[in-house]
């Protein structure tokens, strides 16, 4: 997949004009006629800040998760989601992402 010009962040939070972490969401159409809804989350930045803890980089991504989470009530066309259905979604979409955040720190930190 390819991004067009109009696929940028929605959502961002700069420090010193530096994009440290991002929501980037939209829609692709396929040649089946079917269009695939997409958000994803850029935070190269702020992985790669070794001046900000693991607590900091956990809540900026969980600041990012909220507007995935937006974007796929959004999606199924659900204006008014329940809060606890909102709530439980949201701890989903945290633990899939602190648990990545985590293989990746281990990774790149042996």
């Amino acid at each position: 997949m390819v991004l067009k010009a109009n696929d940028i962040p929605v959502y961002k939070f700069d420090t010193d004009e530096i994009t440290y972490a991002a929501t980037i969401r939209g829609v692709h159409g396929l040649s089946d006629g079917l269009q695939r809804r997409y958000a994803f989350i850029y935070a190269e930045d702020m992985l790669n800040d070794d001046n900000t803890d693991d607590a900091r980089k956990l809540s900026y991504l969980a600041h990012e998760a909220h507007h995935v989470v937006q974007f796929m009530f959004e999606c199924m066309g659900e204006t008014q989601p329940s809060e606890e259905a909102f709530a439980y979604t949201l701890g989903n979409v945290c633990n899939n992402l602190f648990n990545e955040y985590f293989r990746w720190k281990e990774f790149t930190n042996g």
